[in-house]
């Protein structure tokens, strides 16, 4: 469960993902959705957000991959953590470009790969002190 103090973006074209994604992480953090790539770069961009949890397969013109490399090449948003979460297999993740990411999750996860994941977190703003 994320702590209240955590804002975090979870990005999926799939409604049930989200939901299921919200339901792991606990409600306790602010958790926003975006279920397309356009979609998450507004909301990136308006709210700050400590963390992405990025598909990255999405209908429309912004690809996860394409979200990813805008937030690494913007200067004030190449610090948050983007955790990949794509039921690409291992192979076809080493192919695409999102080497820059924080983490990655494989499809279909479990709640203790979230909290694998957060284990190891450390917040953007903490690593710049």
């Amino acid at each position: 469960m994320l702590p209240e103090n955590i804002k975090a973006l979870i990005v999926d074209d799939e409604p049930i993902i989200r939901n299921l994604m919200k339901i792991f992480l606990g409600n306790q953090a602010n958790i926003l959705e975006s279920k397309d790539g356009a979609g998450a770069l507004e909301m990136i961009l308006a709210e700050k957000p400590d963390v992405v949890f990025l598909d990255i397969r999405m209908p429309g013109s912004l690809s996860g991959i394409n979200v990813l490399r805008v937030l690494r090449q913007d200067p004030e948003l190449k610090h948050t953590n983007v955790v990949i979460v794509s039921a690409l297999s291992p192979q076809e993740l080493a192919k695409a470009d999102v080497l820059k990411a924080d983490a990655y999750i494989t499809k279909p996860f479990g709640k203790q790969d979230l909290l694998d994941w957060y284990a190891g977190y450390v917040p953007a703003k903490d690593m710049l002190r």
